[in-house]
């Protein structure tokens, strides 16, 4: 039945409840739909849990409906996409997404693949690889370990010390991105202005499971949570500052039923005790108006709001103008489960990223600030699509409060 949560011998075609905010009632009159629902919607759909989480994030996007269809035999796929194509998303003018699962471990789903409809065409997104990768090098892109630290030494980032007051974590993208480098390198100097202590584990650092976690990869979860952990209790280490909401939720909400014992802040919150306590002071800011983009793990997530509205409100000078969505209401990038590596919706001009940068276009702000290294990477990349270079830029928050420091 449609509500169990378990696996079948002939697992998950549909889970038809995805499709209810499509079939209206004109649509839900036709024979086709009606056929369709007693044909296919009847089978076991993927477990509730894993359902849930990639709603809670592409849910977010609300531009795309999302399907999640499992492994059947190639003659109900077909059937499945061409009545999803056809008499729901198509004739509405919309884009799909398909997410393939192929059921493992007592029946939980492992994600395989999307397949996205833009415009009638059909592409396939394998996510294997990625997978792969992070097994084998720690990171998406397969890019080798040792390279993981190789720009500290330029951003003037130590080597972690028993007895830092912090570990800094950098994270897959400021580890490889450069654009996503100069954002952490922005957060040190703050933390080292202030005369905080910490330092960063470079060439030692593995991911910290987030994506994989959001596509339903539990045990690979696992495995990169009890590593991290392992390495962090034989360094001494206590409390931990992410770069990116994407690690602080992983370690905040997943670490802690697998044995951790630290505690963890985003960068948003540490600088902005240092703020407040004094021991970072900015002075006139060059900026006059920002506004600010709430990423999905630091918001919505988490509750994390006012920490960096108030970083950039501490600069004088600065007016932050709020976007038509915001805080809880926030749109999504476009980076989160993977999206920042595998590019779901390929710079569309109705992607999440397009979409959300017209939004801060339209407050009249000439910066659009993020707090996330995903966010930054996918707003750079709508920038130069929307072709706004000469209007607008993206800058992390961390980028703007040292800009402005005296």
């Amino acid at each position: 039945m449609v509500g169990e949560d378990n696996c079948s011998d002939n697992p998950a075609v549909l889970a038809p409840y995805s499709l209810y905010p499509l079939v209206t009632p004109e649509i839900a009159d036709r024979p086709a739909t009606r056929e369709f629902f007693e044909d296919y919607a009847m089978y076991k759909r993927p477990p509730t849990e894993l359902v849930n989480l990639l709603t809670k994030t592409m849910g977010a996007f609300s531009v795309m409906p999302i399907v999640w269809v499992g492994i059947g035999s190639p003659e109900k796929i077909q059937a499945v996409e061409r009545f999803i194509w056809e008499e729901l998303a198509g004739r509405r003018g919309l884009g799909i997404w398909i997410a393939y699962f192929h059921p493992f471990d007592q029946c939980r789903c492992f994600l395989l693949s999307f397949y996205t409809y833009r415009f009638g065409e059909r592409q396939e997104l394998i996510l294997q690889d990625t997978l792969e990768n992070i097994t084998r090098q720690g990171n998406p892109w397969g890019q080798p370990r040792a390279d993981r630290g190789a720009w500290l030494e330029w951003a003037g980032i130590k080597a972690y010390r028993e007895g830092n007051d912090y570990l800094l974590y950098l994270g897959c993208l400021p580890s490889y991105d450069d654009c996503c480098r100069e954002a952490a390198a922005a957060t040190a100097g703050l933390l080292s202005r202030a005369g905080v202590s910490f330092g960063a584990l470079g060439g030692e650092e593995d991911c910290d499971g987030n994506e994989v976690r959001m596509l339903g990869e539990d045990g690979l979860l696992e495995h990169l949570a009890r590593g991290n952990i392992e390495r962090f209790r034989e360094m001494g280490v206590d409390k931990v500052i992410t770069i990116s909401p994407h690690s602080y939720n992983a370690m905040r909400n997943e670490y802690p039923e697998l044995g951790m014992d630290f505690e963890v802040y985003h960068y948003t919150q540490v600088l902005r005790d240092l703020v407040s306590s004094g021991r970072i002071v900015s002075s006139e800011s060059a900026a006059s108006a920002v506004t600010y983009h709430d990423p999905c793990f630091l918001g919505r997530y988490n509750g994390i709001y006012d920490e960096p509205r108030r970083l950039l409100t501490s600069i004088p000078g600065l007016e932050l103008k709020e976007m038509i969505r915001g805080r809880e209401r926030s749109y999504c990038c476009g980076g989160g489960s993977g999206g920042f590596c595998a590019d779901y919706l390929g710079g569309a001009e109705s992607s999440p990223s397009r979409s959300r940068l017209r939004e801060a276009r339209d407050t009249g702000a000439g910066i659009l600030a993020v707090a996330c290294p995903a966010c930054l990477t996918m707003m750079e990349d709508a920038l130069a699509a929307e072709g706004l270079e000469e209007e607008m830029a993206i800058e992390d928050a961390s980028e703007l409060l040292a800009g402005a420091v005296t």
